[in-house]
């Protein structure tokens, strides 16, 4: 298929007709049901719209020549529903990402159910899709998929299609039919249909998905609205995204902020430098990133109005920072000055002059620190144009004595000869390379020369030779390796130097109509990283890719939102455990620095849910099967703490308003939350209300009316901690009541049971006793936890087993059909230390818990089939409170977060744990604290997320993309 224009606007409008077997009338007859051109109509759900085909058609039919018919039905009235035995409900549309190696970019999510009952099994038979119109690559698509939740649990688990089409979509492809088998519509199924890019498509390529009704299937849009088409529009490969926060302002500047650089320190702190421009003047200023926040903005050039701009920075073996940058001389020409952090004086020492021609331009420092034989040593390369008007690469190092002779690097004498670009790298032990892009007429290399200790030059280097005109090398020292990347003729290439000599240069952009520019790279968990910017008609984007296997991996495009944009100089830094990208970013008409980072737990960044103002209480998180999320948190309202609810429809697409789910005169705390079964998008939350006989417990549902009345489900005061479970079968509450108790009576914490109540798709269950302590009075079951085991068989609860003065956490598990006075009861792991706020998940069939002991986080696992825990994993040595745990269907473990306190501050951290051990935890917040009281849940389209409570707001999230 030939190519179009590479980043046009692009429509692949693809239709989708499920036909069905088992009819009403009980003839018998199977085979795929007629159908006609729908009209496209509004897709009212994840800010995804229906759009239509090219001219102002509706899109496609089945059979039709894929251009599509005009329709009547133009004024975007919803038609009557059809007789139907079957009703597609299309639950939400929008990018979401399945598999590691996945790049989805367009999802319809159904679910298929029979009306009424029918007199024989209802199955779907045939699926048929067409690709009409075209797309920029047909390379671009890999899969076309349609993917089934078998049992019900809501994972995406089985693909029933197991690939509908392949790489090959042009004009007019004709149908694609299968026949899926063993689909059984009794109880409904849960369906995704999602188009798959290599990775390889170009931004903003327009891809759409149309879902019409044929005869005898009804379609409903996500607001439960009659229609005869929806489509569903997604751009490009924005799904690779996923993995990094979205791109927001890095640090708050008043004018405008330009050329982000950066560099790390022994400590783990980063030091940051940009120059700001205001007024036609600019000045570079210092600010330290010390995990959390950064420190205010300090003027290190101080050059006034003479404009100072282009900076680098360097740490020394101290930990200190210096800095290089361009600046307005007296006389008019551009020079280099240079300053350092002066710890006795606790400042900036006076700016230094580095270069010493007085005529001409110098520009484009770059300054490295290392430690020879005569101690340490600071130098400094630049592009100097000097009285000739032709570039060369000039050097200069810092001694103790001070800044010995400028040096002519590249020692080139014709004036055709340009030495432009330097770049510069540094050893310990003193020595250095510098190296730069040398042009003429028919020759474009990449050199270099290295300086040893001892300040001796060696001979000049020839490392790359380009196709065409070669910029920009950049150079990053990882122990004996050396890694190169450098732009030749609008493309990043790369290669690396190692005790065995020079690779083969590897082009990292792979863009031949897109121009790619100002490479960076960066060592992060033992991968090499390269970031540039790639240039696009719709605008600048920075890119990035992976080293793998001698190649590089998919790229990825981190800011694709925005439209037209200004993005210039990109800076990658590996910063603990993120990797941090920083860029010059041009929004509403000025320059700000931007970033955008990714971690082990591929977390996006935390986002406010409400901003109440107050310290709100722990949250709840329950996630849908379409990557919805509903908060609930607790925080002070006029005199009395309220219930809030606030809902996010789909991953990123931000939290609507929040809404008071209490409406009590009385305090209304520590809520929990739910799905329903059977009733999809139906929340149920519980609380602690103080009501005026005492604690009870009070539970309240959401529905399409709102929220309904809240009731008290206990029967008993005082109760407290709530705690609810759901499967796509069941749901559990459990909570602390005082019981009945001879000789003793509930105050002061004695006599307090454990109570349960089952909900099984249609009513909640009588409550039953649930692991009963034995006499004396004063034992009592706290801080209940409760988890269902994926397939909805097995239910576990776990809690703060308190007899006399020890508390040891207990885990009853029963069936799902059992009563709770068969459960089995057993200990996690016995300890002289107290045991508190445990959680429970299940990971298939393995049970997990954790806990805080000692004041340290712990997890343990009871395996399928086994009769005792494992012996638990420490995952600090103390300082943890408030754990929570989930278990997210990528793999056998769970993830665990929790509290992580230092002094009177308190992180909240985020580990992935299996039974051979936990891999290194992850913060969750990268803001002033203290960040605590974490909650965790997971969907099996958005993956796992993370809410907690900062200073002021009711809850931060983060996503996992899978």
């Amino acid at each position: 298929m030939a190519r179009g224009p590479l980043h046009g606007s692009i429509l692949a409008t693809s239709c989708l007709a499920v036909a069905f077997a088992g009819c009403a009338d009980g003839s018998g007859r199977r085979g795929p049901a007629a159908s006609t051109a729908p009209a496209a109509q509004p897709f009212p759900a994840g800010g995804v719209t229906a759009q239509p085909a090219p001219g102002g058609s509706s899109a496609g039919a089945v059979g039709s020549a894929g251009t599509g018919a005009a329709s009547s039905a133009t004024t975007g009235a919803s038609p009557a529903t059809p007789p139907a035995q079957v009703v597609a409900t299309v639950t939400g549309p929008g990018p979401r990402r399945l598999a590691a190696d996945a790049v989805e970019a367009a999802v319809l999510t159904l679910r298929l159910e029979p009306v009424a009952p029918a007199p024989g099994p209802v199955e779907v038979e045939a699926v048929r899709l067409r690709a009409g119109g075209r797309l920029d690559d047909a390379a671009a698509v890999r899969t076309v998929r349609l993917v089934h939740d078998r049992d019900g649990d809501g994972r995406w688990d089985r693909a029933v299609d197991r690939v509908l089409a392949t790489g090959a979509f042009a004009q007019d492809d004709g149908e694609v039919e299968l026949r899926p088998q063993g689909l059984d519509l009794a109880a409904g199924a849960d369906l995704l249909v999602l188009v798959d890019l290599t990775g390889q498509a170009a931004p903003h390529e327009d891809l759409r998905l149309a879902l019409e009704a044929p005869r005898g299937v009804a379609l409903r849009d996500p607001a439960g609205s009659p229609r005869d088409a929806l489509v569903a529009r997604a751009t490009g490969p924005r799904a690779t995204v996923g993995a990094w926060v979205a791109p927001h302002e890095a640090v708050a500047v008043p004018a405008e902020g330009l050329r982000p650089r950066a560099v790390r320190d022994g400590q783990g702190r980063t030091h940051f430098a940009l120059f700001q421009n205001a007024n036609m003047q600019s000045n570079v200023f210092y600010a330290l990133w010390d995990g959390r926040a950064f420190s205010p903005l300090d003027d290190v050039s101080r050059a006034g109005a003479r404009t100072a701009w282009n900076h680098d920075v360097a740490v020394d073996a101290g930990d200190l920072p210096h800095l290089a940058w361009e600046e307005r001389l007296p006389q008019g020409d551009t020079g280099i000055r240079y300053s350092r952090f002066d710890a006795a004086a606790f400042g900036w020492t006076a700016g230094e002059t580095v270069s010493d021609d007085p005529t001409g331009q110098q520009l484009d420092p770059r300054l490295a620190t290392t430690t020879t034989p005569a101690g340490q040593v600071v130098d400094a390369v630049w592009e100097g144009w000097g009285a000739q008007a032709t570039p060369r690469v000039m050097h200069r190092r810092r001694a103790a004595a001070g800044w010995l002779d400028v040096a002519d690097v590249c020692s080139a004498t014709d004036p055709m000869v340009h030495a432009t670009d330097p770049a510069l790298a540094s050893w310990p032990g003193g020595e250095a390379l510098v190296v730069w892009a040398e042009n003429e007429p028919g020759r474009s290399e990449v050199r270099a020369r290295a300086l040893a200790a001892s300040g001796a030059w060696g001979p000049v280097q020839t490392l790359a030779r380009g196709q065409g005109v070669v910029a920009r090398p950049e150079l990053l020292v990882d122990g004996a390796t050396l890694h190169l990347a450098w732009v030749d003729d609008g493309e990043v290439h790369y290669a690396r130097r190692t005790p065995q000599g020079w690779s083969a240069a590897v082009n990292v952009s792979r863009s031949p109509m897109a121009p790619s520019s100002e490479p960076t790279l960066a060592m992060w968990r033992g991968a090499l990283h390269v970031a540039w910017i790639e240039a696009t008609a719709q605008g600048a984007h920075v890119a990035h890719a992976v080293a793998q296997g001698g190649g590089f991996g998919p790229i990825e495009l981190l800011t694709l939102e925005g439209g037209v944009a200004s993005r210039l100089h990109p800076f990658l830094l590996a910063d603990g455990d993120r990797l941090v990208c920083l860029w010059q970013d041009r929004r509403l008409g000025r320059q700000r620095v931007f970033w955008s980072w990714t971690d082990d737990g591929r977390l996006d960044a935390p986002r406010t849910v409400a901003a109440p103002g107050g310290d709100p209480g722990r949250p709840a998180l329950a996630g849908d099967r379409v990557g919805g999320t509903h908060a609930l948190w607790s925080i002070d309202a006029g005199g009395a703490a309220e219930v809030f609810w606030a809902h996010e429809p789909a991953p990123g697409a931000g939290f609507a308003q929040a809404e008071n789910v209490s409406r009590s005169p009385h305090g209304s705390y520590a809520p929990t939350a739910a799905l329903l079964p059977g009733a999809p998008g139906a929340v149920v939350t519980a609380w602690e209300e103080d009501a005026p006989g005492g604690f009870a417990v009070v539970l309240a549902e959401r529905g399409p009316a709102g929220w309904s009345t809240p009731a008290a489900v206990s029967s008993a005061a005082p109760a407290y901690a709530p705690a609810l479970a759901a499967s796509a079968r069941a749901a559990a509450l459990v909570w602390t009541e005082a019981r009945p108790a001879p000789g003793g009576g509930p105050g002061g914490g004695q006599g307090m049971g454990l109570r349960l109540r089952r909900h099984d798709g249609a009513a909640w269950s009588a409550t039953e006793a649930l692991a009963e302590p034995p006499a004396p009075a004063a034992d009592a079951a706290w801080s209940p936890h409760a988890a269902w085991s994926a397939d909805g068989a097995r239910l576990a609860v776990a809690w703060e087993a308190e007899a006399g003065w020890r508390r040891e956490v207990r885990v009853a598990t029963l069936g799902a059909a059992e009563p709770a006075s068969a459960a089995q009861v057993a200990a996690v792991a016995s300890s002289a230390a107290g045991q508190w706020a445990p959680r429970a998940a299940w990971a298939g069939d393995d049970l997990w818990v954790a806990w805080v002991e000692d004041g340290r986080a712990r997890v343990a696992v009871l395996p399928a089939g086994a009769a005792t825990f494992e012996a638990p994993i420490d995952l600090t040595s103390g300082g943890a409170w408030q754990p929570d745990l989930i278990a997210d269907g990528r793999g056998p473990g769970v993830l665990v977060a929790w509290e992580q306190w230092t002094g009177a501050d308190a992180r909240v951290l985020l580990a992935e744990v299996e039974r051979a051990g936990a891999r290194p935890a992850v913060a969750l917040d990268h803001g002033r604290g203290p960040h605590r009281r974490v909650a965790l849940t997971g969907d099996p389209v958005g993956g796992a997320r993370a809410a907690g409570s900062a200073p002021g707001r009711g809850a931060q999230r983060a996503a996992r993309a899978r």
